[in-house]
């Protein structure tokens, strides 16, 4: 009843989770509050705080905007972030040697005025300073206001949720045609949602692609998605290992976990079980449930890795601590045989309980059998019957037979 049949079986069931695996990234709010803008290579890099301060105290707004950038991030300085917002706000409202106000230093002052960083949080505050600089074409700026309007943080005037997202879009798109990675795998989820704009595959997919040759990670997994679908480009397996392979290599456990099942079939790629369990161990090390009970299948039955029962069971309970019902029926199994460790059916019988309540057909079949049997609950006809009907209603064949042959 409780063997290696019913590892195989979630192996089969977790193929099919790999192959149709959805895009990532695009369900959520981005969040701005940690978004200092510092420069790659800051023009006064190389001057002490003394020196950046007295040039600062004369009005030089480059300076007083290094110099609050080294008192938000603590660099050289005890971090302190009213200091911060003190020389932000100088260098936001004093005019630059270039005789613009700093859009950078504007942008900086609506972050902490945001986030209330040094000074009493204040959203609409931070929206201006967020569209003064915007209106001198800082992306990050651009980016963040069209932010604002999608979370509806700090926006002044009727808008509708409609007309606030459009307003969003409008921003988004100025930032992403100057090249802002997030605004441009963004703007690409707009397109794949239809938000705001005309739902269109073609544009997610090319604006996923300016993100993704940016090294922006969730874009180079949703251009991979693309190309493995054909969604908006010609269908193109091996295109789609590549950018899998870039996301994953970037430590996204999504993408890691795929390119596994990319290797475990071959798909795209030439199949290696050992390539296979260690893109799968890697995703599992970052918590992710469906990786860690995979990782498990592949230490139970020695695909790809040495065969480690006792390793798989460690897998699979710390999947199915998480939830994951494949998970909770594979270690309720293990525990019921002594499979990688001692028989404990009481504590096996829990966890396919656990499995068959969350409509694991399997799982309620195995319940059900050990109502049968007495195996760590206590006997019931009744019990086992409700089980295997269940599990028979679910489509599981072997509950269908088991109850013939019981007589109903």
């Amino acid at each position: 009843m409780f063997n290696s049949s019913s590892i195989r079986l979630a192996v089969d069931g977790f193929l099919t989770i790999l192959l149709t695996a959805v895009l990532t990234g695009c369900g959520g709010q981005t969040d701005i509050r940690e978004s200092i803008y510092v420069p790659e290579k800051p023009a006064m890099a190389g001057r002490t705080v003394e020196e950046l301060a007295a040039s600062a105290g004369q009005g030089d707004a480059e300076a007083q905007f290094e110099l609050g950038n080294r008192y938000y991030n603590g660099d050289g300085v005890p971090k302190d972030y009213a200091e911060a917002v003190k020389w932000y706000r100088m260098a936001a409202e004093h005019f630059s040697m270039y005789g613009r106000n700093l859009p950078e230093a504007q942008n900086n002052l609506g972050i902490c005025l945001l986030n209330g960083d040094g000074v009493e949080q204040d959203m609409s505050e931070a929206v201006e300073w967020f569209r003064r600089a915007a209106e001198q074409d800082f992306a990050e700026a651009q980016y963040n206001l069209a932010i604002c309007y999608a979370a509806d943080w700090g926006v002044k005037g009727v808008y509708t949720s409609s007309s606030r997202m459009k307003e969003s879009i409008t921003w988004l798109r100025k930032a992403a045609e100057q090249g802002h990675a997030k605004a441009q795998f963004d703007l690409g989820c707009a397109y794949s949602t239809g938000n705001a704009v005309d739902q269109d595959y073609s544009e997610a997919a090319n604006w996923w692609r300016k993100a993704a040759e940016q090294g922006h990670v969730e874009a180079q997994y949703n251009i991979a998605r693309c190309y493995d679908t054909g969604w908006g480009v010609e269908q193109d397996k091996e295109e789609s290992a590549k950018w899998l392979s870039k996301a994953a290599e970037n430590g996204l456990a999504e993408a890691q976990f795929r390119l596994g099942g990319k290797y475990m079939s071959g798909e795209g790629v030439e199949k290696d079980d050992a390539k296979a369990a260690g893109w799968f161990r890697k995703a599992a090390e970052q918590g992710m449930p469906q990786a860690q009970c995979i990782m498990g299948i592949c230490c139970d039955l020695g695909m790809g890795v040495e065969t480690d029962r006792a390793e798989a069971v460690e897998w699979f309970r710390k999947a199915a601590e998480q939830g994951l019902a494949e998970a909770q029926l594979n270690l309720g199994n293990c525990l019921l045989d002594g499979r990688g460790g001692p028989v404990d059916r009481e504590q096996g019988a829990k966890w396919l309980r656990k499995a068959a309540e969350q409509g694991l057909a399997e799982a309620m079949y195995n319940l059900g059998m050990c109502y049968h049997f007495g195996y760590g609950v206590e006997k019931s006809s009744f019990r086992a019957y409700s089980w295997l009907r269940d599990a028979e209603r679910a489509g599981y064949a072997p509950a269908k037979k088991t109850l013939k042959d019981w007589g109903y």
